[in-house]
């Protein structure tokens, strides 16, 4: 399974650098790799659910999960032609004030219509202090 986000990424693994007082609205397109035909078409997430955990790397001073999106909580959305394998995340400025500067590591679990789960990717986010409040007062 190979995935791109804008700007594009290597396959399965996402490395991906935020401020932590803005909004983060991320666009990923997931897709199949066929090895006989050297071919990608775009993974059909028609009837799936996705979750994305992100947490402090193990031997870390905290391994706690400081991102929980999924499609259940609204941060996680298929786009509507779900066939395309594309998806968007959206984390608000407020909820990404509350992680800490730091790289931390999580990964994509989809969960198909037919019971399966798989790894869409591993992401590696390095957090940078964002300087100006998230808000105007």
């Amino acid at each position: 399974m190979d995935v791109r986000a804008w700007p594009p990424i290597d396959h399965d693994r996402v490395s991906l650098r935020r401020r932590n007082n803005a909004d983060w609205v991320q666009p990923f397109q997931i897709s199949d790799f066929d090895r006989a035909t050297n071919a990608r078409t775009p993974h059909d997430l028609t009837g799936a659910q996705m979750r994305m955990q992100i947490k402090a790397p193990p031997l870390s001073a905290s391994e706690a999960v400081v991102l929980d999106a999924s499609t259940e909580n609204g941060m996680i959305m298929i786009a509507s032609d779900a066939a395309s394998g594309e998806f968007t995340l959206t984390v608000s400025a407020q909820h990404m004030r509350t992680i800490p500067a730091g790289v931390y590591a999580g990964d994509m679990l989809i969960f198909g219509a037919d019971g399966s789960v798989k790894t869409a990717f591993t992401i590696s986010l390095e957090v940078d202090e964002g300087a100006t409040e998230p808000a105007l007062a």
